[in-house]
């Protein structure tokens, strides 16, 4: 064998035993009975009062930024590290082409490389994380979902649609 196979059969080797060793801890995590309660809470609160906290907000965003000629979209998503208990998050994104042509009319076109999007999301450990991705926006550091408010939401998009039209 060559020293490529070699190196590649041992790199190869080392990854399989790294995601052995990552799926037995989160196995680990899944089979926590306090845990699996605590995210089980946590997603009932989401869609309960988050969920649709956030559809109201965009849409009530949607009314008021009527001149800027965007237009906010909510997509949800169910994933996460386990199989089994899939954890959702909410994808708010804008429409690139409004955007382009946005900074076409401010006389700087550019091509926009990441999406802008903001994504809310429960975390494993049953808190809300925050991200914004196609411009620079601060966001508020993971909270318990309880704390996590439609006033919270609307800071954040408030946040998003200004940096995208300044």
């Amino acid at each position: 064998m060559g020293n490529f196979e070699q190196r590649l059969g041992v790199v190869n080797a080392r990854a399989r035993a790294a995601r052995g060793l990552a799926e037995a801890a989160r196995a680990k995590e899944v089979a926590d009975p306090e845990k699996v309660r605590r995210v089980q809470e946590a997603i009932a609160i989401w869609n309960s009062t988050v969920a649709p906290s956030m559809t109201r907000a965009v849409t009530e965003a949607n009314a008021l930024i009527t001149d800027t000629g965007m237009q906010l979209t909510v997509r949800p998503v169910m994933g996460g590290p386990y199989p089994s208990m899939p954890l959702p998050k909410i994808i708010i994104s804008v429409d690139m082409s409004v955007r382009a042509a946005l900074a076409a009319a401010r006389g700087r076109p550019r091509r926009q490389r990441v999406p802008a999007q903001i994504e809310i999301g429960l975390n494993p450990d049953g808190k809300i994380a925050t991200q914004v991705q196609g411009c620079r926006v601060a966001v508020p550091h993971s909270m318990r979902v309880t704390e996590f408010g439609e006033d919270n939401i609307k800071s954040i998009i408030a946040d998003f649609i200004d940096a995208l039209v300044c």
